[in-house]
Order: structure tokens, then sequence, then C-alpha cells
């Protein structure tokens, strides 16, 4: 199993015995590594200095509750002014993501990318990838930013993402949780990061990616 909370369930309905151990989703970090350098053929978009960039990956469904995200972008705006959301990935719920961001007043902050070639390269960019869903699998995306040295936010979700950041951050890994649903904590999440006052556990985090 990928992660502990994969690893409970199949305890729980029987299916793996007390001796199963938990071996993470392997990744490719000298590709990762060395496409977050090359911008996307299709990229036209700008980063501009100054500018504090959030990113979230992933197909746009329900389940990942970017709307959340996009909710709590004006909130983390009244502390840093300058703060965009970059939303990489298609989907179902893409009409009302947009409408959602018309209603917050963001439609000039929140980007909506499509699917792109080399995500990696706006991870990189970014100062905060975000995971807002309410259940996950293991949660690639949270372990590629950390290759990419960006700092990751997670929902409390079912699933692997609970493992990877604590992993990533060690005894600091409280601050980069949120509860699922809850937009005001996830906000705060953000402006702690982008106060500096979370930092990688780098102990931590280069065992977890070795």
């Amino acid at each position: 199993c990928p992660c502990s909370g994969m690893l409970r369930d199949f305890q729980r309905l029987g299916l793996v015995d007390g001796n199963s151990k938990i071996i993470p989703n392997p990744f490719d970090q000298l590709s990762i590594r060395d496409s977050m350098n090359v911008p996307p053929a299709d990229n036209s978009f700008r980063f501009f200095e100054g500018t504090v960039y959030l990113v979230v990956v992933g197909r746009l469904e329900p389940v990942k509750r970017i709307g959340d995200i996009i909710c709590a972008l004006p909130a983390v705006r009244k502390r840093h002014p300058r703060t965009e959301l970059l939303v990489l990935g298609n989907g179902p719920e893409q009409a009302s993501l947009e409408a959602l961001a018309f209603r917050c007043g963001m439609v000039n902050e929140v980007h909506f990318m499509g699917h792109v070639s080399n995500p990696y390269f706006f991870m990189a960019k970014a100062d905060v990838l975000i995971a807002a869903s309410e259940s996950e699998g293991f949660g690639n995306v949270l372990v590629e930013a950390a290759i990419c040295n960006t700092h990751v936010l997670s929902a409390r979700c079912p699933g692997g993402p609970v493992d990877i950041v604590e992993s990533i951050y060690g005894e600091n890994s409280a601050s980069h949780l949120f509860t699922v649903g809850d937009i005001a904590d996830m906000a705060t999440k953000i402006c702690g990061v982008l106060d500096g006052i979370c930092t990688f556990d780098d102990v931590k985090r280069t065992e977890f990616l070795t």
C-alpha cells in the first residue's frame, strides 16, 4: 500500500495482514527536476516578479473542492494583495468554477490554464501548491511539488496527503494541513506559509524523497 490510510482500509476489509508495509509511489525525480525549468511550448502565461502564485493541479471535479481555494483567495489577498491562483487541469466543473471566481471578484486573479504539457514548470514557479480534496488516493502532486522545492498545503483528508505532509514537514506539518471544507482555516494556513513562518524539515524531506 502506498499510504497508511489505504493500509488501514485494507486491514479493515481483511485484505491484508499485520505484516503488510507501506511502499510510497515511485517518482522519476531527475526527470521532474529537468522539466521544471522548461517552459511548455504551448505556454503564453507570464509570471511577474513580486506576485505570489498559488497553484492547484488536477481534474476539475467536485471531489477536488477547487472552489474552496477560490473562496479562500480574497481573504489571503487582504494580507498578501498580490496573490493569484493558477488552476491546471480540465473537467466538468470549469464553467461553475469560472462563475465562482466572478462572484468572488477574482476574475483577473484566478487563471484557468487547462491541460498543460509540463505542469512541473508551473509547480516550480509557484509559491504554494494546494490540494483541497475531500479524499485522495496517494496524492502524487504533493510529492511532485516537493521535488520542485515548492511548499505544499493539503486538506486533512482520507488517503495519502497527511502521510506526505508529515514526511515533508515533520514537526511543522500541522501548519500545512487544514480541515476539509474549512475555507477560513485554509486561508490562515496559506498566509502562514506566505508569511515565511513555515519551513521544510530538510532531513525528513530528504529521507522521504530518497
